[in-house]
């Protein structure tokens, strides 16, 4: 009896490590609660423990060779584990569109450097966790069927399976109405006027940075001191297939979220060489009205349609010319983006609204009315990244604290305003400002989630009178908004969108959060209107 007791003990000793394991990375995955390199080390430490305790030793050649094998039943179901708790600890959250998105379409240009104690930390986590169970399996082989139970428990729980088989039964017994029924391209007033546009995303700046502690939210203030200037959207929410920076930008100037194409996605998306080719989105409205039009970000987006997070691919497919990315805008190199080269975005926001200024000035010189855009980076986290301008003048580039460049970032914002009003007064130029989506995971995304997370959304200098419209909407209601705004939408809806500045509803507030994201997760017929996936033409 004794030796049965002193027997368990030794196995819970030898098997906790990986216990803790997957509660780490469950809570995580269904949490949001994630860990970092300090637990990893942890784990390291009870593991290294654990090693004093030895399991009774068994020369029996063929049955250590049974363990092995065993152990690599395991192994394949923690293999597909590993990439969904490398996304889960860098962004706070699985989302299956943005990881077959970008497995697809690449992530060229990510600074590897500062995601490389994630990488450590999920290499120490499995691998602890395999290490643990080989060592117990003198235990766990005494309980039949225990290898596949572990494995299918494994697969239980990853979240890309259960999302690739939900979608996979959706598309097979239509278990959810589709929302092809709501979709309509838009319908564009003739002879409308053609006001100069700029619109600046602001790299995952979302709303909820100004519900922070009084000393945080003051970083914010810049962007409340202008969203009491003009239009002031506070309810537009972040839906399923518009939390990473390009579906947040497609969402917003198409009025659809970039959705996978279900359980064959990575091969239907090999098959696609343009995104969204037959919508009608805001640039190609621009362009077919004779606008200037220019889009600028501070990393590298060009010479790749299918890498650079599919940005390059995207705008030539929808006719914008002119696209300013690191490789080719004007900067001096000086010693803070000499560094930034090395293991971060690239250039800093500083620049990219250097060259808007740039653009801006050249285009009103021309006959034609102009259209720019502009992308920052610095806040995207995990780490905060300033220009050189908001730092006294020093190299102190980086921070750990995400507030700086929220600050930072929001104070070049809101000069860079006052600046293309000064340059375009007397003429109508209108200005958008907005988060292409929530903050991924940084040091204050547990202040954030205690808040009720929207996006930021402004319009400035348009017919409107300053108001604030709280209509509990998403990014894709943001497009015919701003079509309404310019003054060209016919009617008051345009993709699966409703124009914030109509009285009409919006599908989250006809349905709610929860139902039409559950909905858009296995809309396998919207989505293959996005991709042309069946033919479908205007």
């Amino acid at each position: 009896m004794v030796a049965k007791f002193i027997s368990s003990v030794k196995f819970f000793i030898v098997i906790l490590p990986a216990l803790l394991t997957l509660f780490l990375v469950l809570r995580a995955i269904y949490d949001a609660n994630v860990s970092d390199y300090r637990y990893a080390l942890a784990l390291l430490v009870i593991f290294a423990a654990s090693l004093l305790v030895r399991p009774p030793y068994e020369p029996d050649e063929a049955r250590r060779r049974k363990r092995w094998g065993r152990l690599l039943v395991i192994l394949l179901p923690v293999l597909v584990l590993v990439p969904a708790t490398f996304v889960v600890l860098v962004f706070g959250k699985m989302d299956m569109a943005a990881f077959v998105f970008h497995l697809v379409f690449g992530m060229d240009g990510t600074p590897t450097a500062n995601f490389v104690p994630y990488g450590f930390t999920v290499l120490v986590y499995w691998s602890v966790f395999l290490a643990s169970l080989f060592r117990a399996q003198y235990w766990l082989e005494r309980v039949p069927f225990s290898t596949v139970a572990i494995a299918l428990m494994l697969l239980a729980v990853n979240p890309v399976v259960w999302d690739l088989a939900s979608q996979s039964l959706a598309d097979t017994y239509k278990q959810r109405p589709s929302f092809v029924e709501d979709f309509k391209h838009p319908e564009l007033k003739k002879g409308a006027n053609k006001p100069n546009l700029v619109i600046i995303y602001l790299e995952g700046l979302e709303r909820s940075y100004n519900t922070l502690p009084p000393a945080m939210a003051e970083a914010y203030a810049p962007l409340d001191a202008l969203a009491l200037e003009g239009i002031n959207l506070t309810g537009v929410d972040q839906l399923h297939g518009t939390a990473w920076s390009l579906a947040g930008t497609v969402a917003s100037r198409c009025g659809v979220p970039v959705l996978p194409n279900g359980l064959i996605s990575a091969r239907d998306y090999g098959d696609v060489k343009l995104i969204a080719p037959n919508l009608t989105c805001l640039d190609d409205i621009l362009h077919a009205k004779g606008y200037d039009v220019s889009y600028i970000s501070t990393t590298r987006i060009l010479g790749n349609k299918m890498g650079f997070y599919g940005f390059d691919n995207y705008f030539t497919t929808h006719g914008t010319e002119q696209i300013y990315d690191l490789g080719n805008i004007e900067y001096e190199m000086t010693a803070d983006v000499a560094k930034s080269f090395a293991n971060d975005w690239g250039l800093r926001d500083a620049h990219a609204f250097a060259k808007a200024e740039k653009l801006i000035a050249a285009a009103l010189d021309k006959d034609a009315p102009f259209a720019v855009t502009v992308a920052t980076m610095d806040t995207h986290g995990p780490v905060a990244l300033m220009s050189q301008s908001c730092t006294g003048g020093s190299n102190k580039f980086k921070s750990s604290n995400m507030i700086d460049a929220v600050h930072c970032t929001a104070r070049l914002t809101s000069a860079f305003v006052e600046k293309v009003r000064d340059m375009t007064k007397g003429t109508d130029t209108r200005i958008a400002i907005m988060s292409d989506h929530l903050a991924h995971h940084n040091n204050l995304y547990h202040l954030l989630e205690k808040a009720p997370r929207r996006n930021t959304a402004i319009l400035l200098d348009g017919p409107f009178a300053p108001q604030v419209i709280d209509s509990h909407a998403a990014m894709f209601d943001i497009f015919p908004t701003l079509l309404h705004w310019l003054g060209w939408l016919e009617g008051k809806q345009a993709g699966i969108g409703v124009s914030l500045l109509s009285d009409e509803a919006t599908l989250v507030q006809t349905h709610g959060v929860d139902e039409v994201n559950a909905r858009l997760k296995v809309d396998l017929d919207l989505s293959r209107v996005i991709w042309n996936m069946d033919g479908h033409s205007e």
